[in-house]
């Protein structure tokens, strides 16, 4: 009996695939589509065309994008127009963003430059004169101040003053400003008020 049920549904299958296979690749063109009609003899089935246009390729127009290979630097520029410093970014931190986003990111800089090859982060930064630091010593005797590139006596003698201004003096740890140098040049004993103002 139950051999008999298994014969029936194979050959239930094989007969439906047959009947399907048969109706799909003989019974119809996939192109002529019947439009239901109420009068059947009138009705014939239509014809559609299909028309494939072929053209160039359509290509999407994206903004340029930071890529690995993208040379990426900020750069601070004083008021004077010079170059105070520049860094180079890892140019992986910024991969894939458009010039929109990094302004976004670094909204103190401005994107001076950008394309494929190279960005460039502009910021604009205030840079004060450094006050100019002398100091007070003493060469051949005499007190003077130290510069740079040489020693500027005042015509004072280390003679004239304690052993522990004469110390302080020859180990050069008194600071004099570019305003306390001017004075000194005018009044050398302006000296006496710089000494009092260190044992204070």
């Amino acid at each position: 009996m139950i051999k008999f049920i298994l014969s029936l549904i194979i050959v239930g299958i094989v007969a439906f695939s047959a009947t399907f296979f048969s109706v799909n690749k003989f019974g119809y063109d996939k192109d002529t589509v019947p439009i239901p009609n109420l009068n059947a003899e009138t009705a014939a089935p239509v014809e559609i065309e299909q028309e494939i246009v072929m053209g160039p390729p359509v290509k999407e127009i994206k903004d340029p994008v930071v890529l690995p290979t993208t040379k990426v630097e900020q750069i601070a520029v004083d008021q004077n127009g010079e170059v105070v410093s520049t860094n180079e970014l890892n140019a992986y931190s910024v991969m894939g963003l458009t010039k929109e986003e990094l302004e976004v990111l670094y909204e103190s800089y401005d994107v001076v430059e950008f394309s494929d090859d190279k960005v460039v982060l502009e910021k604009n930064v205030i840079v004060e004169p450094q006050e100019v630091t002398y100091y007070l010593g003493i060469m051949d005797n005499e007190i003077g101040i130290c510069l740079e590139n040489g020693f500027q006596k005042l015509g004072l003698q280390a003679k004239d003053f304690s052993s522990y201004e004469n110390t302080l003096l020859a180990h050069e740890v008194i600071a004099v400003s570019e305003v306390d140098k001017l004075k000194l040049e005018d009044n050398p004993f302006y000296i006496e008020r710089l000494l009092q103002n260190l044992s204070e």
